[in-house]
């Protein structure tokens, strides 16, 4: 991975900052937690996460998955559609070797894949998502993607995933430059979780006399 400005931020800044951007979005603190996880997934794979998160950010609230899974025309968040499949990826709603399962329209479809990866750890088998532009997928047992490389990844797409067959011979990790741009973007984004100091909270500060230690 080729990384120039964020060669001083480790795993764990970008992980922070991405949850911190994404709660200041909207977001849950869970489903927060789980977008600086993938962000920092994506990351580690090569793929620029964070740039991928803040487009996503930027679009606003978008619709969650509905159940079972099928092809909704509203477009999907791909956090709350990634932990929703992760929810149920011990259950019989998510047997992929018995069909295939149609996920709708879904935004920044990368950020699905840490997501698919966990899923396909708990399945032991791969997994193939379909309808990104590539061939994208993702290998049971370890945490990688394989990519597909020439095709141009969509921005949002109808997707469904199907149990994984044989992995393109070409791996397709990307190298990037993460932008302070972005980091910046992404740091607007997270000041939104600061509240101005009140006089109340200015009280509450600190130990009170029932702390115990």
């Amino acid at each position: 991975m080729t990384v120039s400005a964020s060669s001083s931020f480790s795993s764990n800044e970008i992980e922070q900052l991405c949850l911190k951007a994404a709660r200041g979005a909207g977001l849950s603190w869970g489903l927060a937690e789980e977008a600086g996880v993938a962000a920092a997934w994506l990351v580690s794979q090569g793929i620029d996460g964070p740039e991928i998160l803040l487009h996503l950010l930027r679009l606003g609230p978008l619709a969650g998955p509905t159940l079972p899974w099928r092809a909704q025309s509203l477009l999907q968040c791909p956090i709350r559609l990634g932990a929703s499949l992760c929810d149920h990826a011990d259950l019989p709603q998510t047997d992929l070797a018995m069909r295939e399962i149609e996920l709708g329209f879904v935004a920044m479809p990368l950020l699905l894949l840490p997501f698919l990866s966990r899923m396909a750890g708990s399945k032991h088998n791969s997994i193939e998502l379909h309808g990104a532009g590539p061939r994208i997928i993702l290998q049971s047992g370890e945490s990688a993607v394989t990519i597909a490389q020439g095709t141009p990844i969509a921005s949002q797409a109808h997707l469904r995933i199907s149990r994984g067959a044989e992995q393109p011979k070409k791996a397709a990790l990307r190298h990037f430059t993460l932008s302070l741009a972005t980091i910046d973007a992404l740091n607007i984004f997270a000041m939104r979780t600061t509240v101005p100091a009140s006089e109340a909270s200015r009280a509450g500060a600190g130990a009170s006399d029932r702390d115990i230690d």
